[in-house]
C-alpha cells in the first residue's frame, strides 16, 4: 500500500467526481504500467493524482467537459484567474443573483468559450451542466460562487506525470491496440442503480442505461483478451437495488472485486467497488 495520498481535487465541480475514493483506488493501481488512460476522465480526479505510470491519458466524451480540463491543464494558471475575476467582475456576478447570472448565461451560450462555461458552473444550481437538445446551457442560477477554494484549486491542479495527452472520444472507440501492452484503462460509468441526475439523459446528451453498460462491459473484456489491464468503478447494491447485470458479469468473467470503504459514512447504504483483471 502507499503512504496517504494528498489528493487534487479537480476545480471543475462535476456529477460522479471520485475525489473521496481516490487515494483507495490509487492503492491498487500497478506499479509496473507505463500509461493510465482515464477513459472517462470526466473533472480527471482521478488521472490527475496518479504518478505510478509514465503517461496519463485524459479520455473524456462530453466536448464541453474536455475543453474546460484542457484549458485547466494547459493555460498558464495566473492569466487564467485573471481572466476569471475580471470576467466575474464585468458582469456583476455574485452568489444567488439571478439577473446577473441569466445575462451572463445568454452571453455564453452566443459565444460557448469554456472559460465563460467554467465560470457558469461556479454560480449555477449545485453545479449541475444541463443543456437543452440545442446545447444551450440551462441550469439555473445556485447559491454557488466563485471562492478562495476554487482558485486554489486552479493553481495546484497539475499533475506529477509530465506526460499527459488528450483525447475526444466515446470510451468504447479507444483503440486499445494502440497502447502498450502495460496500460492500464480506468472506467468510471455512472451508477445505473443510483438514479443519478447525470444518468437522466436530459443535459443534451445522451443517458446511460444497460445498453450502454453493457457495450462498457464489452470493451473490458476486449482490453483483458488483448493481454491489458482494465479497472472500473462501481456500485452493485444501492437502497436494496442490486446491478444484476454487472453481478452476472464478474462471477461469468471471473474478475476481482475489491470493495471500497465509505469515507465519513458517504452513501453508506451502497457498496461501492472496483472491478479488476489483474
Amino acid at each position: 500500500m502507499n503512504d496517504k495520498l494528498v489528493v487534487k481535487k479537480s476545480p471543475l465541480n462535476y456529477s460522479g467526481s471520485k475525489n473521496y475514493i481516490v487515494d483507495q483506488i490509487q492503492n491498487y493501481i500497478p506499479n509496473d504500467i507505463n500509461c493510465f488512460v482515464d477513459c472517462m476522465g470526466g473533472a480527471f480526479n482521478v488521472g490527475i493524482n496518479i504518478n505510478k505510470a509514465h503517461t496519463i491519458v485524459y479520455n473524456e466524451f462530453n466536448p464541453f467537459v474536455y475543453q474546460i480540463i484542457v484549458m485547466l491543464l494547459t493555460q498558464n494558471k495566473e492569466k487564467l484567474i485573471s481572466k476569471i475575476e475580471s470576467t466575474i467582475s464585468t458582469f456583476n456576478l455574485s452568489k444567488g443573483d439571478k439577473t446577473n447570472y441569466l445575462k451572463f448565461r445568454e452571453y455564453y451560450n452566443s459565444h460557448k468559450e469554456p472559460i465563460n462555461l467554467f465560470i457558469l458552473l461556479m454560480y449555477c444550481f449545485q453545479n449541475q451542466m444541463r443543456f437543452n437538445n440545442k446545447h444551450n446551457f440551462n441550469t439555473p442560477v445556485g447559491n454557488c460562487s466563485y471562492n478562495e477554494t476554487i482558485k486554489e484549486r486552479i493553481l495546484t491542479f497539475s499533475s506529477e506525470v509530465k506526460d499527459i495527452k488528450f483525447s475526444n472520444k466515446d470510451c468504447n472507440d479507444i483503440d486499445i491496440n494502440s497502447y502498450p501492452k502495460n496500460t492500464l484503462f480506468y472506467f468510471d460509468p455512472p451508477y445505473i442503480i443510483t438514479n443519478a441526475a447525470y444518468n437522466d439523459g436530459k443535459r443534451g446528451f445522451n443517458g446511460w442505461d444497460e445498453e450502454q453498460e453493457k457495450k462498457l462491459l464489452h470493451t473490458a473484456d476486449k482490453i483483458n483478451l488483448n493481454g491489458q489491464k482494465f479497472m472500473i468503478s462501481n456500485v452493485i447494491y444501492h437502497n436494496g437495488k442490486t446491478n444484476e447485470l454487472l453481478l452476472n458479469w464478474i462471477h461469468e468473467k471471473k474478475y476481482k472485486v475489491i470493495s471500497l470503504v465509505p469515507h465519513n459514512g458517504r452513501y453508506g447504504s451502497r457498496k461501492e467497488v472496483l472491478i479488476i483483471n489483474y
